[in-house]
Parts: C-alpha cells; sequence; structure tokens
C-alpha cells in the first residue's frame, strides 16, 4: 500500500493548469462525436491535448468538480459533457464539439419512429427490482445501447435519483490501511453490504420495438445486466487524506483506473467533491483484489 500511495502522490507535478469544464452538447448528437469505435473522439482528445467524458462512461464522475458549474445550472444532465486539462485547450475542444454537433445530422428521428410506434409494434415486458435500476441503466448508456437493436424502454416506476450505495455513518466498521490508527496521514477502509436497506418493490420494464429479433437481443441484454447488477453485493469507501492522488489514479485518458478495474473486477469511481474512492462489486473483488489494499 505505501508504495501505491508513494506513486499516486506524484500525480500533483504538472497538474496547477489544471480545469475541468462542462459543455452542454445535445445528447442525440454524442454518438458521432464519439464515432465508430471512438475514433472520433479519440482524434479530438489527441488534437487538443484533453480528456472528454459523455454522460454514461464509466469515468465520468471521476474527473473532479466543475469550475464552470454556476453556467450549467440549467443544462439537463444527459447533455452535460466533461473536459479536463488546460484551461485554454479544453476551450477549444468544446468549441470543436459545439460546432461538429451543430452541423451533424440529427439522430433524433430514430427516437421518434420507436416513441410513436403503432399498434403493429413488438412490446414485451421484463420485472426489474427497483433497487438495480441506476446500476443497469449506467446513467442511460444502457438504454442508448438498446436502440441499437430498434428498441425503447418505459417503466412503471423509477426511483429517485441519488440512491447510490451511501457512506457508513460514523461509528461503523473501519480500519487505516498499513498504518498506526492514529496517523491521519494514511487512507482508512470501510466496507458496507449493498442494497442492505434499498426498496424491494418490482418495476415492470416494457420493451418496444420494431421486430421480435431486435426485442430477444434487447432482453437477453437486460437479463445479463440484472445479473451483473445482482453481483455488486458489496460497496468499499477508500477515504485518502489529499485528492491530489485522484488524477495518478485515473490516469491518462481514464487508462490507469480502466486497468486497476480489469486488475480487481470491482467498479472504482473517483469522488467528485470528496476524497473517497468508492469500489462496488463481490465481496472477493472489493476487499480481496483491489490493487488499494494489497
Amino acid at each position: 500500500m505505501n508504495k501505491i500511495v508513494a506513486e499516486l502522490k506524484k500525480i500533483v507535478e504538472g497538474l496547477s493548469d489544471r480545469v475541468v469544464l462542462g459543455a452542454n452538447i445535445p445528447a442525440a448528437q454524442h454518438k458521432s462525436l464519439i464515432g465508430r469505435g471512438g475514433q472520433t473522439l479519440e482524434a479530438l482528445q489527441t488534437k487538443h491535448g484533453v480528456q472528454v467524458q459523455f454522460p454514461g462512461s464509466r469515468s465520468y464522475y471521476g474527473l473532479g468538480t466543475l469550475d464552470n458549474e454556476d453556467e450549467l445550472n440549467d443544462v439537463e444532465s444527459e447533455n452535460l459533457v466533461k473536459v479536463s486539462g488546460p484551461k485554454a485547450a479544453c476551450e477549444a475542444a468544446i468549441k470543436d464539439m459545439q460546432a461538429s454537433a451543430k452541423s451533424a445530422p440529427p439522430e433524433r428521428e430514430r427516437s421518434a419512429q420507436y416513441s410513436n410506434t403503432n399498434a403493429s409494434a413488438v412490446t414485451e415486458t421484463v420485472e426489474v427490482p427497483l433497487k438495480y435500476h441506476h446500476a443497469i441503466s449506467q446513467g442511460g448508456q444502457f438504454f442508448r445501447n438498446l436502440r441499437n437493436y430498434g428498441v425503447n424502454v418505459d417503466h412503471s416506476v423509477a426511483p429517485p435519483r441519488g440512491s447510490a450505495p451511501a457512506r457508513p455513518t460514523a461509528g461503523a466498521a473501519s480500519a487505516r490501511i498499513d498504518a498506526d490508527e492514529a496517523d491521519p496521514s494514511q487512507p482508512t477502509w470501510e466496507l458496507a453490504e449493498n442494497h442492505a436497506d434499498a426498496d424491494e418493490s418490482i418495476s415492470t420494464w416494457t420493451l418496444k420495438g420494431r421486430d421480435q429479433e431486435g426485442i430477444d437481443k434487447a432482453k437477453e441484454a437486460l437479463e445479463e445486466a440484472i445479473k451483473n447488477a445482482q453481483a455488486i453485493s458489496h460497496v468499499g469507501f477508500l477515504t485518502v487524506p489529499d485528492r491530489s492522488v485522484f488524477p495518478r489514479i485515473i490516469g491518462s485518458k481514464g487508462a490507469t483506473v480502466q486497468r486497476l478495474r480489469a486488475d480487481s473486477g470491482a467498479d472504482i469511481t473517483v469522488g467528485k467533491d470528496d476524497n473517497i474512492i468508492t469500489l462496488q462489486g463481490t465481496l472477493h473483488s472489493v476487499e480481496v483484489k483491489t490493487p488499494f489494499l494489497n
């Protein structure tokens, strides 16, 4: 653990000009800005030397607080794209994205086609535990993926926002990692059972599509997503003394945190407004295989 912390602390060098800016980019244009296989996004990031995260990406919430947050109060969350890097480079990248979004052909026509399906459209229902809604949705990315099969989804009920597991309150079991308990400079680790007090009600998801083939693919994807959500049985909270280690954990274009996720099998989220790294997964992946804890 000491070796990892020592390595992470080096990240502060050269970060004094780093900012995180938000941009209002219509969600309907995100796909074209990312491009096939992410090629368009990769070119944009290379051109300006920035990191761009779209809603639904795994590193979206790891970029930290927006420096222009006050300017974006009325922006819908699905339209809010985050850009990090030197300020001038971020502003130039945002300008390029906004110009590309204006010139790109609208993609809402296909969505509207399925929203206005007639009586002959194929529909099926699937019962989904309400407590898994956000884990499945992934910020709306799951539903955007289903549109590739020509399928839209209606929910009989959806949970309110902010239903992510909360950090254990003071007094919950916790421990210092490789450090004396009296040393406040060392990270602390807390573990909690996921969905312990969650709403156990069921939501009915109605899948609407053009044909049975698309519906079958959507159902298969949903069933797999439910299974994955069920596997997220525990949540760990690693609190570090200094947020300066976060960029090192994220890595260039999110590469480091992606590697750590692959090594552990746990989902890792870096806190936006605090010093907490949240890990979600099976008990084994969160507490045994996570690199932070070894």
